[in-house]
């Protein structure tokens, strides 16, 4: 029991778990893609069939060539259909609605190919299986050369017969047989009419034989386009099948893009605030620095004016006690309080040596070249844009 309840836990634990598109639905994409592939398989054996019979007028002594043409064509085909589409949904999520538009039709074009090779392919082969034509005509033939045959025995039976009338005349003349009697020739008459009714036979049974073999082939016609419409429209709900896994692909890639566009705008907005918090920190510290140099300026100006006049009294008692020496020029300036001028200016190089602003991209601290400049370097600049637009930055439209 302790362990299904942990099971349950763990179940519960992992199902309550927030998940990103692509790790909730990773099923569907799997069996779509998957669909897809299948769809591309039976469309590239299908298509096969109809390269096959393009290329049946050459003579060629393999069959190896035809298959590789048409399979390397096929597949090229499929392959730059998927690739264009992804292409087209690419350039529709950026709104760059006239490539898309453009790729569209290029997308359109290949499927049209696929789609016309696939169903005509397999619809043509199918229906070549159940031709029976050579075998129609065959047996017909050969029905007609055993009717004939029949026939022409039987007429030939009837001309003996005739023959034999002629060479023993019934008729008598000077003691001999020289001519026929009427009944011969009455009898020669109704084998002749006999002769023409076999051969009228004949030929009835001949046409009722190319009757039968017209319908026949009809039939077989039929039957060839009853079987190429059943598979011409099984490969279209093939190819159907493919485009609509191909618009559910992308229908996953546009959300699974659009949610990796959400993260990395959220993340941006993070790495903003993460700025913002590190230019204040940095504009506190050069605050900080600022006073710092004020205070050092402070001291080093009250330094010199305590040293100037301890120098004073020194020079005042050797003067008295004619002690000393003439000092230069040059020293006693060093040795006079500065003036007010003189104090801004040692102030202003003070915090000038300190004075670096922060780059809002990368967070270093950089001495600006111009009062508005705002990173420390064109990559960073570029990497900004880029972070806040999504798209790579574009030296011709920004100049």
């Amino acid at each position: 029991m302790q362990i299904n309840k942990n099971f349950i836990l763990e179940w519960a634990e992992s199902s309550a778990k927030t998940k990103n598109f692509r790790e909730e639905f990773w099923l569907g994409i799997t069996i779509t893609a998957f669909v897809r592939f299948l769809a591309a398989a039976v469309s590239i054996y299908a298509g096969y069939f109809y390269f096959l019979n393009l290329l049946a007028p050459i003579n060629l002594e393999s069959r190896i060539i035809p298959i590789l043409f048409s399979v390397l064509l096929l597949s090229v085909i499929e392959f730059f259909s998927a690739w264009i589409l992804s292409k087209v949904t690419k350039a529709s999520i950026e709104r760059e609605y006239k490539r898309a538009a453009i790729l569209a039709v290029f997308s359109v074009f290949t499927f049209g190919a696929s789609f016309i090779s696939s169903t005509n392919g397999l619809s043509m082969r199918q229906s070549q299986k159940a031709d029976n034509t050579a075998d129609i005509i065959s047996a017909s033939e050969t029905e007609k050369t055993n009717i004939a045959a029949r026939y022409d025995a039987v007429i030939a039976d009837l001309k003996n017969n005739i023959e034999t009338e002629n060479r023993n005349p019934q008729g008598w003349r000077g003691n001999r047989r020289v001519y026929l009697t009427a009944q011969q020739l009455d009898r020669i008459k109704n084998i002749n009419s006999e002769i023409k009714e076999q051969r009228e036979l004949c030929n009835a049974e001949i046409s009722e034989i190319k009757q039968s073999q017209s319908e026949k082939l009809s039939e077989n016609r039929n039957q060839m386009t009853e079987t190429a419409d059943k598979y011409w429209l099984f490969i279209a709900i093939v190819m159907i099948i493919s485009a609509v896994s191909n618009v559910a692909l992308q229908a996953f890639y546009m959300k699974i893009l659009a949610e990796e566009k959400k993260d990395l705008a959220a993340a941006g907005v993070m790495t903003r605030h993460q700025r913002n918090q590190e230019n204040m920190v940095n504009r506190e510290f050069n605050r900080m620095l600022e006073i710092q140099a004020e205070e050092q300026a402070r001291l080093f100006i009250l330094s010199n004016n305590k040293d100037a006049a301890n120098q004073k009294g020194i020079a005042a008692q050797n003067d008295e006690k004619n002690i000393g020496f003439r000092k230069s020029e040059k020293e006693d300036r060093n040795n006079y309080p500065l003036s007010d001028d003189e104090k801004s200016k040692v102030i202003y190089l003070e915090v000038e040596k300190n004075n670096k602003n922060v780059c809002q991209n990368c967070g270093k601290s950089y001495t600006p070249k111009v009062t508005w400049q705002k990173w420390c370097s064109d990559e960073c600049k570029f990497d900004n844009y880029e972070k806040r637009t999504g798209k790579k930055f574009n030296m011709r439209k920004h100049k």
